[in-house]
């Protein structure tokens, strides 16, 4: 059902549904009157008290003084709130002190030789090997060479491991050696040290393990 209905912006007459929310008669009006341009809601009278209301506020400057999004005025409210709590409630932050308190006494009591898993230091010598510029070169030099395809499988790309064919604590001196590694799978990498284990690999354990596989 249609209502005749008064244009707020031009006072001519049109039709429209009930149910519709119509201001406008044309979309020309209604662009006039988004704009604010010769629309009544929008008087001198009107303009006036919006800019009395606004006076002394940002508009959209983040870093004015008055703005509270401004990042020194956030950390002056954060230091006045923590004040008030601790006015407000001394026993909380003495339990926050205590707490903290116990954490630098507890700091190092498990850590290192105090650690009941400490092996003398050796994983984190290993560690800083394997992390170290010249491992991830040495890496990268096997990949190269075997042109990223592992050695049993024949796959090319994917997860690949670079394999010490003498072990990595087997034989220090060729730890960083290319002529040292393989490029494999991460599959048959793992299924190799679950076949011989870690630590000690040789040449002749890989030699027999590729065997298997390869027949």
């Amino acid at each position: 059902m249609t209502i005749l209905k008064n244009c707020i912006m031009c006072n001519s007459t049109f039709e429209s549904y009930r149910c519709a929310n119509r201001k406008y008669c044309s979309l020309d009006c209604a662009s006039l009157g988004k704009r604010g341009e010769f629309n009544p809601a929008k008087s001198v009278k009107v303009r006036l008290k919006i800019s009395q209301a606004r006076k002394g506020k940002s508009m959209g400057n983040k870093n004015a003084v008055g703005n509270k999004q401004n990042p020194a005025n956030i950390q002056i409210a954060r230091a006045r709130m923590q004040l008030m709590n601790l006015i407000n409630n001394p026993a909380k932050d003495n339990i926050s002190l205590e707490k903290r308190s116990k954490k630098v006494r507890m700091e190092g009591t498990f850590s290192g030789k105090n650690n009941p898993n400490w092996k003398g230091g050796i994983t984190n010598k290993n560690m800083l090997i394997r992390n170290s510029k010249e491992y991830v070169l040495w890496r990268e030099g096997v990949f190269k060479r075997d042109n990223y395809i592992c050695q049993i499988s024949g796959i090319k790309g994917g997860k690949l491991v670079s394999h010490h064919l003498e072990g990595f604590n087997h034989n220090k001196s060729f730890r960083l050696e290319v002529d040292n590694g393989i490029t494999l799978t991460k599959k048959n990498h793992d299924l190799f040290h679950k076949l011989y284990g870690k630590g000690n690999n040789t040449l002749q354990q890989f030699e027999e393990y590729r065997g298997n596989i390869c027949g």
